[in-house]
C-alpha cells in the first residue's frame, strides 16, 4: 500500500512551532569545558537561536561534584560553574538532567557507555536528595533567581520528570 499525501495550498495554514529555538541536546556537561565546544556553542547559538542546552552527566565523575575520600565527603561545583557561567555569558541556559548518579554514592558502579556514566540508582537517597538540595541552593546562591537558577526543569533518574520552583523566602 502507498501512502497518499494531500495538501490544500489555499488554507491559511497554521504558524510553525520553531520547537529547535528553544532547547538543543549537546552531549556532556564536561565537553563544555572545552574550548572548541563553547566555539560551536557560540556558532550555533548565533545561527539557531535557542534557548537551553541540555546535556548529560552534571553529576558524573569527571564532573567533581561529590567524592568520597578516607570517609570525608567532598563537595566542589567548580567544573558546574565554569560551564554554566560560560552558557549563561553566551545567553544559554542549561536544562539540567540530574542523572547519572556520582560512583561514590552508587549503589555500586555499573557504567554504561565509554565515559563510564553511571545509571544505577544510589545507595542512599537521602544522601541523592542531598546531592540535588546544594546543587540547587548552590545555583541559587551563584546565580540567583532570576539568571538561570529560579526555574529548573530536571530529569532525575530514574527516568522521572520533576520541575523544581526555587522561590525567594518572603519577607
Amino acid at each position: 500500500m502507498t501512502p497518499t499525501l494531500s495538501a490544500n495550498v489555499q488554507s491559511p495554514g497554521t504558524p510553525l512551532r520553531h520547537t529547535w529555538s528553544l532547547c538543543v541536546g549537546a552531549g556532556r556537561a564536561n565537553e563544555a569545558l572545552r574550548a572548541g565546544w563553547l566555539e560551536h556553542l557560540a556558532s550555533a547559538r548565533l545561527h539557531a537561536g535557542f534557548r537551553y542546552v541540555r546535556f548529560h552527566g552534571i553529576f558524573h565523575d569527571d564532573m567533581f561534584v561529590y567524592r568520597v575520600q578516607k570517609g570525608v565527603e567532598i563537595w566542589n561545583w567548580q567544573y558546574v560553574d565554569d560551564v554554566f557561567d560560560r552558557m549563561l555569558d553566551m545567553g544559554v541556559k542549561p536544562f539540567v538532567e540530574l542523572a547519572f548518579c556520582p560512583g561514590d554514592l552508587a549503589r555500586r558502579r555499573a557504567t554504561v557507555f565509554w565515559w563510564k556514566g553511571n545509571g544505577l540508582p544510589p545507595k542512599d537517597w537521602d544522601k541523592w536528595e542531598e546531592l540535588v538540595r546544594r546543587f540547587t541552593e548552590h545555583c541559587v546562591a551563584r546565580y540567583g533567581l532570576g539568571r538561570g537558577a529560579g526555574d529548573i526543569t530536571a530529569r532525575q533518574q530514574p527516568n522521572r520528570m520533576i520541575r523544581l520552583r526555587v522561590a525567594s523566602k518572603p519577607g
